[in-house]
């Protein structure tokens, strides 16, 4: 049924997030590696926000995927993987610094990409899918909640490097609206943990 639909989609985005984290350590993800580590990320950050690198071919992914009884049809519906004129499925997310997105229970949903090239676009969201709808989820929220309660406040952001990039100075009370424009959903989701809700936009 639907509910199970829905876990398998949720599953495939846990998967593809623990393969992206574990190839920012290895040989592949040395120039991402090296990106991160001079944006500041500490490990720490690293960790806590699971932040990963989709690697330039993404055949090994889906072989794995497939192994798992994944369908190609799963795949496509996943938000994370196109299919080129000739058939081949191929993730969306190459060559990228990625940031897993999760919903308020913690379950992942979405990534972001920062491009580590000089492609276009700099960055990239998951699509909206079954498990993904952008304007009742936040960046973030997951992590920042416990604290959005003890202040009674939350500190709205434009994307997630500027949510990750105030937690490392120790500000956890911040999430950000993912390139949307923010939605009365969001923003009775935050009225949930707090009463005071702070815009701080970067002033374009």
């Amino acid at each position: 049924g639907e509910d199970e639909r829905r876990e398998r989609l949720v599953n495939i985005h846990l998967f593809v997030s623990r393969y992206f984290y574990k190839k920012l350590y290895d040989q592949y993800g040395k120039e991402a590696f090296a990106y991160a580590k001079m944006r500041g990320l500490a490990k720490e950050t690293l960790e806590k926000f699971k932040i990963g690198y989709a690697p330039f071919k993404s055949e090994e992914l889906i072989e794995q995927l497939e192994k798992l009884g994944y369908s190609q049809e799963e795949l496509l519906n996943s938000g994370i993987f196109s299919k080129s004129m000739e058939g081949r499925v191929y993730s969306k997310f190459f060559n990228r610094l990625i940031f897993p997105i999760e919903n308020v229970q913690g379950k992942i949903i979405g990534f972001g990409g920062r491009n580590l090239g000089n492609g276009e676009p700099k960055y990239l969201n998951s699509p909206e899918t079954e498990i993904f709808k952008k304007k009742y989820n936040l960046y973030g929220l997951n992590i920042a909640k416990e604290e959005i309660r003890k202040k009674n406040q939350v500190l709205l952001m434009e994307g997630y490097t500027d949510v990750i990039s105030v937690w490392q100075k120790g500000v956890l009370n911040a999430v950000a609206s993912l390139g949307t424009a923010f939605t009365e959903e969001q923003g009775r989701l935050l009225l949930r943990y707090a009463n005071e809700i702070v815009i701080v936009y970067d002033n374009d």
